[in-house]
């Protein structure tokens, strides 16, 4: 599958805020929540793109992250994010939703729902539960058991360009993204 599926990226004006927004495929609506703070929604894509075929998929980056414009006086708050969230589901004619939330969008999908009830169909939370320095070692390890040889080597060769100033961590994320979404 390809990204000619997707539909021309919007701007949605939040609050006075431009948002950005992505909107693919038809039917039920799946709005996704991406991690961070700080993170965008293209770390949801290729990978959901499958979905497509059968939901419409809503995918925006949240204040200040990705695309989206920072909030005017640099302050951000979980219950301005739960507003942000309510705004973008009345701008989008949504009588209900359901929510994909990965990581801190687990914590905004629950906050959401803890709110507006009556708004949300289902919810699909990942990596929900925050983690402690041990348990992000034993989660290292194990992501790394699943990388191919291959792209251990892509990864050691992005990590070294970032070490010179010369590689970015998208570099490295590129290839982490396929094995830590799956």
């Amino acid at each position: 599958m390809t990204n000619e599926l997707q539909k021309p990226i919007n701007f949605i004006n939040i609050d006075g805020q431009q948002l950005h927004v992505n909107i693919i495929g038809e039917g039920e609506t799946i709005v996704f929540l991406h991690g961070g703070p700080g993170s965008e929604h293209r770390f949801f894509l290729p990978h959901v793109l499958p979905l497509s075929q059968k939901f419409k998929l809503v995918l925006y980056d949240q204040r200040g992250c990705g695309k989206s414009e920072l909030s005017k006086d640099n302050q951000y708050s979980m219950e301005d994010e739960v507003k942000t969230l309510e705004i973008l589901r009345r701008e989008l004619k949504l009588e209900k939703i359901n929510l994909f939330g990965e990581s801190w969008g687990s914590m905004l999908a629950l906050l959401y729902a803890t709110k507006y009830p009556e708004r949300v169909n289902k919810i699909l939370l990942t990596a929900a539960i925050g983690i402690t320095a041990k348990g992000y070692k034993v989660f290292e390890k194990e992501l790394l058991k699943k990388v191919s040889l291959k792209d251990k080597i892509k990864l050691f060769k992005a990590e070294k360009k970032m070490k010179k100033g010369s590689g970015t961590i998208e570099d490295i994320l590129n290839v982490l993204d396929p094995y830590y979404v799956f």
